[in-house]
């Protein structure tokens, strides 16, 4: 039992729990009816796409995490990758405002052939998630601190 714990403990950590989740989220809605189990969120029609996009951003942290954790990283390109990174964020907002969602591969599987209120509340949501990100991540790093 406790291996199996740490097992998700470390994807947890690893940031794959988003991703599992949007793998799985049929077979959790099925289980949930064999439960009994009333899954009020699956009938949000935003749902999937949020967690799709949830999905996504972990997966580009995820790939975040692992440039800053290279053998021959010095502060120099630590701060560089950090950089560009906040850059990408706000490219991605920009790219999203106009509506294309290219960047986020789990999101447009999902999304296609929503509703267009459903896309502009998620739009929204996620333009403002992208901002406020990109606008703190800074913030958790001492040296892009100004």
């Amino acid at each position: 039992m406790a291996g199996s714990e740490g097992g998700y403990n470390m994807m947890a950590i690893q940031g794959q729990c988003p991703e599992q989740s949007f793998e799985l989220s049929e077979e959790l809605e099925m289980f949930l009816d064999m439960q009994d189990k009333e899954p009020i969120f699956f009938n949000d029609p935003l749902w999937e796409p949020r967690l799709a996009y949830l999905a996504d951003i972990f997966d580009q942290l995820n790939k975040l995490n692992l440039k800053l954790q290279g053998k021959d990283t010095t502060v120099i390109h630590f701060v560089d990758i950090l950089c560009a990174f906040v850059a990408k964020m706000k490219n991605w907002s920009r790219k999203v405002s106009s509506g294309n969602f290219a960047v986020f591969g789990k999101l447009c599987k999902v999304a296609e052939g929503r509703e267009e209120d459903t896309e502009s509340c998620l739009q929204n949501e996620i333009i403002s998630h992208l901002h406020n990100l990109s606008k703190n991540f800074p913030g958790t790093f001492l040296v892009l601190k100004k």
